[in-house]
């Protein structure tokens, strides 16, 4: 598959323009290792580093389309690992506000590089199993690493704006929790295996 046969995909996917536009634009070859970049426009979840893995593009763009991402917003990323997710949103929806956490020192350290022409992106080297309540709130959280349960991503809720969205998988299902006035709704979608949530603090 060559990079206009993956956007040709995308679009019959339903994936909204400004995402597919995104994926054009942003090169997926910079947020992995030289040795897989042969496979970088492949359908497929790419190794990076660290044992962390870079989801499937159509997965990311799914992920995406269901946080319903509007301009202006302020929106958290939870495992930002290489940070081709906070890339692809910052293209997108440039007046969005972005954070992003990526708990292994190491890899936020390359992250930060790599993301220097982003002046919407700020990411952080700490854990995001407890979410980010000194920039709360957020008007959507996104969870980029499996989550135990859905009670795990409830844990957010109180960080999430009134109509704001959480989406985080669990299992192989993508979760999305809207956030009402007096209580919330759960929806459930296809999606995939991610690498669990790490939780403790890597030296």
């Amino acid at each position: 598959m060559n990079k206009q046969e993956l956007l040709a995909k995308l679009v019959t996917l339903g994936i909204p323009s400004p995402l597919v536009k995104a994926i054009s634009l942003v090169d997926r070859e910079l947020f992995v290792p030289q040795t897989v970049r042969f496979y970088v426009y492949e359908d497929t979840a790419l190794p990076i580093e660290h044992g962390l893995t870079l989801p499937p593009v159509s997965i990311v763009a799914q992920m995406l389309t269901l946080l319903e991402v509007k301009e202006h917003q302020k929106i958290v990323e939870i495992g930002a690992g290489s940070g081709y997710v906070l890339a692809l949103l910052a293209t997108a929806y440039p007046s969005t506000l972005l954070f992003g956490l990526e708990i292994n020192p190491r890899v936020a350290f390359s992250t930060v590089k790599r993301l220097e022409m982003y002046k919407n992106i700020h990411l952080f080297a700490k854990s995001g199993e407890k979410g980010f309540p000194e920039q709360a709130p957020f008007d959507r959280i996104l969870l980029s690493a499996g989550a135990e349960n859905v009670e795990t991503l409830l844990r957010f809720l109180p960080q999430l704006t009134e109509g704001g969205i959480i989406l985080g998988p669990v299992g192989d299902k993508l979760v999305q929790i809207n956030r009402t006035e007096h209580s919330y709704r759960i929806t459930e979608h296809q999606g995939t295996q991610f690498v669990p949530l790490v939780k403790e603090k890597i030296p």
